[in-house]
């Protein structure tokens, strides 16, 4: 067990985070078609648990584990162990209450929604609840080890916990679905438990082998005791700002689960059909649009301290090269991203559930992913300029904007479903324009220039063109009775279309060599070659 510098730390947390996000990814892909033909319903069922639930994780966290880990890390650095250990255990024991209070009341809520919204959704909600309390525990175990800094064990706890949460869902959901889909669903959301008590067991070994290393012994005489009230308050004052930027996007989702439903039943959809609608915009069309997002997350947090590091040494033009940069890569990597699933949104599910009618929501979420890119790089601008609550507020403020978007079209005739999904879009887009705002004004007129934003687009327009004839060519495939065939075809579109991006964007000058050191070692080793080959051309 070994500590290991700021850099190595953050390439095992983002190995880490990217092979979760990847994995979760994957289970929305593969749940529906478990659920066979009622995939609406059952994905509608488990977005009622986990949409509730993850707000509850968030409350119930409260920003305490990187509060835990900024306090730990600091009295370490002043030789103090007693100190570290102090701070563990009394923030251990609030999250520990904090959980068990969230528990009970995702138990209570599920019993809210059964009268509310879908009685069907009771068990679903309480086969999630204890994964509350487990996950606050082990919350408490990854701030030691972060604010030890021994990433590993953090990064390691993440991938086991999705690991065997997912197996749970392919077991469970599988196995339960001849009862009744709300089992079913039921036994999905019960993977969040089964998946927090891997992580915590496999947190506990590692605890119990190196606690020595992790909590050494306080010396002899002892030294003063802080008290739990102080230590409790400073805890609070740095989780609860963290807290409130960690719960902007479970809100989100919060919108859809609790306003959705009431507004399409408003307009005569039965409780059955509301549901369904749900699971189809949250759990089938959104994953698609959180896609990119593994990137343009990457791409934020290393924003983070460049900019706080160009911003400390007072080198202005650095920092606008940097968040222009950032600015140019999101651009580059969500764009086309979202014009590719507008192209292929009836395609996509069809193929893979056969379900063509998540293109409609999916389509008209899209523009999202562009939207949520441009609001992650520049809150990680804002946060590197030393003002990490103005990307919260100007969240929040999207927050309200879905809210009020959502109530009044989702219960337009018309749209429907459709309605929520151009209310989450407005949303984001609300977000993003702010905070773009808020970066101009702070970081010295720091956008992306329009000739930029041209070359970008006329890569996409090649790559709209090359879509267009691929699936023209492979339309026959695409729409045939093999799914295998369509998915190749599919696969083949895809190639095609990437592939042509690429190049455009090459001829055109879209990228730049700042743009590929942004993204760390590979993206420079990228460089190089392509610059040896006299493909980068600026």
């Amino acid at each position: 067990m070994r500590r290991q510098t700021f850099l190595q730390g953050a390439l095992v947390l983002a190995v880490g985070g990217l092979l979760s996000r990847v994995l979760g990814a994957v289970y929305r892909i593969i749940l529906p078609m478990l659920f066979g033909p009622e995939k609406d319903y059952g994905m509608g069922l488990l977005q009622y648990s986990m949409g509730v639930y993850t707000v509850a994780l968030t409350l119930s966290s409260m920003g305490i584990p990187l509060a835990i880990a900024k306090l730990v890390s600091e009295r370490a650095a002043r030789n103090d162990p007693a100190g570290a250990v102090r701070v563990y255990q009394v923030a251990g024991r609030v999250l520990a209450a904090l959980g068990a209070a969230f528990t009970a009341a995702m138990v209570g809520a599920a019993f809210y929604f059964q009268q509310v919204y879908d009685p069907k959704a009771l068990v679903s909600m309480l086969a999630v609840a204890p994964a509350i309390f487990v996950v606050s525990i082990m919350s408490a175990l990854r701030g030691l080890f972060q604010g030890m800094q021994i990433m590993t064990p953090f990064a390691a706890s993440q991938v086991i916990e999705q690991i065997v949460r997912i197996l749970t869902m392919f077991v469970l959901a599988a196995a339960l679905l001849p009862i009744g889909v709300e089992f079913a669903a039921a036994g999905a959301s019960f993977g969040a438990v089964t998946g927090a008590v891997a992580g915590l067991l496999y947190l506990l070994v590692v605890f119990r082998r190196h606690r020595p290393a992790l909590l050494p012994e306080a010396p002899n005489p002892a030294p003063e005791v802080e008290p739990a009230g102080s230590l409790i308050k400073e805890v609070l004052h740095l989780a609860i700002p963290m807290s409130l930027a960690a719960l902007a996007f479970p809100l989100f989702s919060l919108v859809d689960t609790m306003v959705v439903p009431l507004r399409l039943h408003a307009i005569g959809l039965t409780t059955e059909a509301a549901t369904a609608a749900l699971g189809v915009l949250n759990q089938m069309a959104m994953p698609f649009v959180n896609l990119p997002l593994v990137f343009t997350t990457a791409l934020a947090l290393s924003v983070v301290p460049a900019v706080s590091e160009a911003w400390a040494a007072g080198q202005q033009d650095r920092i606008r090269r940097i968040t222009v940069a950032a600015q140019r890569v999101t651009l580059m990597i969500s764009l086309p991203a979202v014009v590719g699933l507008v192209l292929l949104a009836t395609e996509i599910p069809s193929i893979l559930w056969g379900a063509p009618h998540v293109g409609g929501p999916l389509r008209l979420l899209a523009p999202a992913a562009l939207f949520i890119g441009l609001q992650q790089v520049s809150s990680g601008t804002l946060q590197g300029l030393g003002h990490p609550t103005v990307p919260v507020r100007n969240l929040m403020t999207g927050v309200v904007v879905k809210l009020a978007a959502t109530w009044v079209l989702t219960a337009q005739p018309s749209l429907g479903i459709n309605g929520a999904a151009t209310a989450s879009a407005a949303g984001f887009l609300t977000a993003a324009a702010l905070n773009l705002a808020s970066v101009h004004r702070r970081a010295g007129g720091a956008l992306v220039a329009a000739g930029d934003v041209l070359r970008t687009g006329g890569a996409v327009t090649a790559m709209v063109v090359a879509v267009a004839v691929a699936k023209g060519w492979l339309a026959p495939w695409l729409a045939g009775n093999s799914r295998l065939m369509a998915a190749a075809a599919l696969l083949v579109v895809i190639t095609v279309g990437a592939a042509v991006y690429g190049a455009a964007l090459l001829l055109l000058g879209g990228i730049n060599k700042e743009d590929l050191d942004l993204m760390g070692g590979p993206g420079r080793r990228l460089g190089r070659l392509l610059q040896r080959l006299g493909l980068l051309r600026r």
